[in-house]
């Protein structure tokens, strides 16, 4: 059977509009999941951020951490030992935001810290460390690998 050109146009056409229909069905149905669900108003604090980096980047000794029996071991700069240190450690899982963890910093008197991390998956994970000493915020991320 011999086809028209209109119908070979129309059946490109058609053909087209059925794949177009067919990917908007599909995207649909993807997560797209922001850094944050707060984005926006995290943006708007930036500039807090960047000069609690510079306070973190200016201490004398830098924080310290490891890796030790299923816990990661955090170890404050000495020049903060009789200081009083709070805030907040949070592994961000970047490949999904329901696994992230937040743990409330409690340090003991050679300030150290030591948390668990069974919990934690296997992969890729950031630790973002923020704590306020004498009433100066700091904050220091680094990178975990979890095998």
């Amino acid at each position: 059977m011999k086809l028209n050109w209109g119908i070979g146009i129309a059946i490109l056409y058609s053909g087209f509009a059925l794949s177009m229909i067919g990917f908007l069905i599909f995207s649909r149905f993807q997560t797209v999941e922001l850094v944050a669900p707060n984005y926006y108003e995290n943006e708007i604090r930036y500039q807090q951020h960047i000069d609690m980096v510079k306070r973190t980047k200016a201490l004398p000794e830098p924080i310290r951490w490891e890796l030790k029996n299923k816990s990661v071991l955090l170890q404050f700069p000495e020049s903060m030992k009789n200081q009083s240190i709070g805030g907040t450690v949070t592994f961000y899982r970047p490949s999904n935001s329901n696994g992230d963890y937040v743990v409330p910093i409690k340090v003991d008197a050679a300030a150290a810290q030591s948390i668990p991390i069974e919990r934690l998956f296997k992969g890729l994970w950031k630790m973002q460390i923020r704590w306020a000493a004498d009433s100066l915020t700091y904050y220091h991320e680094d990178i975990l690998t979890l095998q």
